[in-house]
């Protein structure tokens, strides 16, 4: 089995990351069948790196990513397409468990 080596990285969001921060909660919020303030969502990123008090947002990027959902899970499986993660064709099995 080869083994899957993955680099994350992991950083504060600044004011510069607030209309991606803004578009992802939005699909999130779509796919929720809400919609998103998308002028006060992006008021309430444009804060947070200036008041830390508020609290803050995190952004990892990976160059590597794995999710597992049902196939029958088509609200998942749309929401992953859209960040371009599609279901594996290759007639892989995921195996799981304890080694000891």
């Amino acid at each position: 089995m080869k083994p899957i080596a993955t680099t994350v990285e992991v950083r504060l969001a600044t004011t510069a990351d607030a209309p991606a921060l803004v578009a992802l909660l939005a699909a999130v919020y779509a796919d929720a069948g809400f919609t998103l303030d998308r002028v006060s969502a992006a008021a309430a990123f444009d804060q947070l790196p200036a008041n830390p008090a508020l609290g803050g947002a995190w952004l990892a990027r990976a160059d590597d990513t794995q999710v597992e959902v049902a196939r029958t899970n088509t609200a998942a499986l749309t929401l992953y397409a859209r960040f371009g993660l599609h279901p594996l064709t290759d007639d892989r099995v995921l195996a799981v468990g304890r080694i000891e």
